[in-house]
């Protein structure tokens, strides 16, 4: 049963391990939603940026924050390659490219990637994910109704809970780098619902009824 408590303008809800610690902040203006999550910040990143793609009329990727891993990259050597270095399943390092440090997947931390999308009935929804400050695990932050948040961080939670790939295996790895190292992609047609800027991703319309 989850438990809720209030201070002033904000809303605490305590729920169970697998969605640690949910918190509505409700000041004057936009409401924002706050999950934290024992996965690393990567996977919640794909989870997210997947979960959008499936339920939103459009989705756009914003700021992007990648450093290279401060422990792993010690023992990093220049042919290595996924595969080569063991990374543990809960580990923050993942293979990507990193814009300016290297061309080819090097062994990185993701800190921060936002996300911004709309409803299908026209509803803006902002999205960051970043590593927590406090403690080990990741934040999702939602900016916009909170009924189109707290469904869309449950459904978050149930992919990280029941992934459809591996965490770990070769496959996982292989599809974080599709979706970190993905090239912008044009809208494809001048949709007035959507964006102009040409890193738009458009959610299959006909995957939804």
């Amino acid at each position: 049963m989850n438990r809720n408590l209030s201070f002033g303008g904000l809303a605490l809800i305590l729920v169970p391990a697998t969605a640690a610690v949910v918190l509505r902040v409700m000041p004057e203006g936009e409401p924002t939603t706050l999950r934290a999550f024992a996965a690393p910040s990567h996977r919640v990143a794909m989870a997210t940026g997947e979960e959008m793609e499936s339920r939103l009329l459009w989705v756009e990727r914003g700021e992007s924050q990648t450093t290279l891993d401060g422990n792993l990259v010690k023992i990093t050597v220049a042919s290595a390659k996924p595969g080569d270095i063991p990374i543990p399943v809960n580990s923050p390092a993942f293979w990507t490219v990193v814009p300016g440090v290297s061309a080819t997947p090097v062994l990185a931390n993701l800190h921060k990637m936002e996300f911004e999308g709309k409803t299908r009935d026209g509803r803006p929804v902002r999205v960051t994910v970043a590593i927590s400050g406090r403690s080990e695990g990741t934040l999702v932050s939602i900016k916009g109704d909170p009924a189109v948040a707290g469904g869309l961080l449950d459904a978050i939670a149930g992919r990280l809970a029941r992934p459809k790939l591996k965490p770990g295996s070769p496959e996982e790895t292989s599809a974080l780098m599709a979706f970190f190292n993905q090239p912008p992609e044009p809208s494809g047609d001048d949709d007035a619902t959507s964006p102009d800027d040409p890193a738009v991703i458009k959610a299959a319309t006909s995957a939804r009824p």
